[in-house]
């Protein structure tokens, strides 16, 4: 019985719903059963863009590959849960290749042979999975382009002093006074290292829970949210309820 390992990806909230791992798992452990193969072992990665070439569990499942003579290759769903960019899709199909390991999409008959023909249906996959992606990705600026002209918050981590809700941002009221002391003594002409120099003295965590850098104080003194101005790409509202800092912009 010939042995495998078995790579599995999920990249969105939204894939989670449709084609979550553990259908990907159960497919392919079926798949294998039926083909006579051993599945030596899973390498998952979720949560991460099939764009990237560098994922942690397909770093883990290369160099698992490279040492394990006794495994055949790998066992995928689907060639765009390898990857949804046509270059890195095509790099990982002949890395495999050059440690002589096979690779199996189980939804798509032979994919990775050398037939001209085989390989030019192959990349017109790769290319209609980007084309996907980017169409995602534009569905997906256009609705945070849209929340933020309304005011809303579109995403992404919130900046110090600020807590997401499910109803939106709001303010940490301690962390704001934090704000407010940064803005006050750089008013006063202290600078960005004497800044964080101050902070680090009183033993206050800074946006990532560790000591405070110049740099980091730099991006606090130039966003406008603390100012109450929200800023999405070309669109910019007044948030009264997020305004911290007290003086003009």
């Amino acid at each position: 019985m010939d042995k495998y390992f078995s790579y599995i990806r999920v990249s969105t909230a939204l894939q989670r719903e449709r084609e979550t791992s553990t259908i990907q798992i159960d497919a392919i452990t079926k798949w294998a059963e039926v083909s006579n193969i051993q599945i030596a072992d899973f390498f998952l990665d979720e949560g991460i863009s099939g764009t990237l070439l560098h994922r942690p569990a397909l770093s883990e499942l290369i160099t698992a590959l490279e040492n394990n003579d006794s495994v055949k290759g790998v066992l995928i769903y689907r060639i765009d849960r390898l990857s949804r960019d046509l270059y890195i899709q095509e790099h990982l199909i002949r890395k495999f290749k050059e440690i002589g390991k096979n690779i199996i999409s189980i939804s798509e008959k032979d994919l990775c042979g050398d037939d001209p023909a085989r390989v030019a249906f192959r990349q017109m996959l790769g290319v209609f999975s980007e084309l996907e992606k980017n169409y995602i990705t534009c569905r997906m600026s256009a609705g945070r382009e849209k929340k933020a002209r309304t005011g809303g918050y579109s995403g992404g981590r919130p900046p110090f002093a600020y807590e997401r809700t499910s109803e939106g941002l709001i303010i940490n009221p301690e962390k704001a006074e934090i704000v407010q002391r940064i803005f006050n003594l750089k008013k006063k002409g202290c600078g960005l290292r004497e800044l964080a120099r101050l902070l680090n003295e009183d033993n206050i965590p800074s946006c990532t829970g560790k000591k405070w850098h110049a740099i980091t104080i730099k991006k606090i003194l130039a966003n406008k949210l603390y100012h109450g101005f929200y800023q999405y790409g070309e669109h910019t509202t007044y948030r009264e309820d997020l305004h911290i800092v007290k003086s003009a912009v």
